[in-house]
């Protein structure tokens, strides 16, 4: 009798423990009556992705031929997909490319792509499907989130190892700009470029970009990745989390409302040129649509939109995050 009981309990446990794996594995944002109301969408992009634990795909943009471009960790390889969604790996991968390094970041603008290689320390150009082009800066110490200027069409990266926030010249690699900020991940920049956000040790924090100060502070416990509203949702800052959750936060009044939860590790949040947001978890890439009259990205204001239209400069948005071991 005892020994038929222990079998029992060691199926049981065995059936909990498959049902767990199957859960994590499965994880996936899911809106709550908040982001129900409110009028938002989420919807799965791809999923299946190659995961090591609980980290998946990093580094995610849409680049110049239309297509989604992702970094995987778990499998150390760019993966391209179309950008629609219900689609599965393998199944639905376009061109595989495996780098020799560790990409933290990737984000597109002016007609390339670029990575946050932390593998070599390098910020890099590279091609649709990720293989190497050039090196534009190297001696960087844990380069997590990248961001395109929407003003000037330069790049914001987010050096952890010293703690700070730099921009770069997109086509020289200057430093235009050094702040101070704290390790950083998952940075943002506000539409007419006067902000730019970032996940530090648990809060999101603003700066200003002229002067680099510190200007705006929440705290969310695991953030990881950062969006910025617009239109109907202008004023509000998106951001994801390591436990699988995703926050709206008033720009102006510091108050944030759980939007979605239920998911597995979000580490990675970038914008849609079709204005929703693209979400990494550990082994999927799923997608935020927002309310009718909104978006996700960095829509410089009417006078700033002109003012770079006769520029002939270009602006983009696509954010990151870092792996915390």
């Amino acid at each position: 009798m005892k020994s038929a009981l222990n079998v029992a309990l060691k199926i049981s446990m065995f059936a909990a423990l498959a049902a767990t794996m199957v859960t994590a594995s499965q994880a996936q944002l899911a809106l709550t009556i908040a982001g129900t109301t409110a009028g938002f969408g989420i919807s799965t992009v791809v999923t299946g992705l190659p995961s090591s634990g609980p980290y998946g795909p990093f580094g995610v943009t849409v680049n110049p031929a239309g297509k989604i471009l992702t970094f995987d960790y778990g499998a150390q390889s760019f993966y391209q997909f179309n950008d629609v969604d219900g689609q599965s790996f393998p199944v639905d991968v376009l061109t595989t490319h495996i780098p020799q390094h560790d990409v933290r970041g990737v984000t597109t603008g002016g007609g390339k792509n670029f990575s946050a290689n932390n593998g070599n320390g390098r910020l890099e150009v590279v091609n649709n499907d990720g293989s190497f082009v050039s090196t534009l800066v190297s001696g960087l110490n844990n380069p997590l989130g990248i961001v395109m200027d929407p003003t000037d069409g330069n790049i914001w990266l987010a050096n952890c190892g010293t703690g700070q926030i730099l921009k770069y010249d997109s086509t020289s690699g200057a430093v235009m700009k050094t702040f101070n900020t704290g390790c950083a991940d998952g940075i943002s920049i506000s539409g007419d470029g006067s902000t730019v956000y970032g996940a530090i040790g648990g809060f999101v924090k603003g700066f200003n970009t002229s002067t680099g100060f510190n200007v705006f502070n929440v705290a969310i416990s695991a953030v990881d990745g950062t969006a910025v509203g617009t239109g109907t949702i202008a004023g509000f800052i998106f951001a994801n989390t390591n436990d699988g959750k995703l926050y709206q936060i008033d720009l102006n009044t510091s108050a944030s409302t759980l939007i979605a939860s239920g998911g597995s590790r979000g580490d990675f949040v970038a914008v849609d040129p079709n204005g929703t947001l693209l979400l990494t978890q550990t082994d999927r890439i799923q997608r935020l649509t927002a309310p009718q009259g909104g978006g996700f990205g960095q829509t410089p204001e009417p006078g700033t939109l002109a003012m770079i239209a006769g520029m002939g400069t270009f602006g983009g948005l696509f954010i990151r995050r870092r792996l915390k071991k």
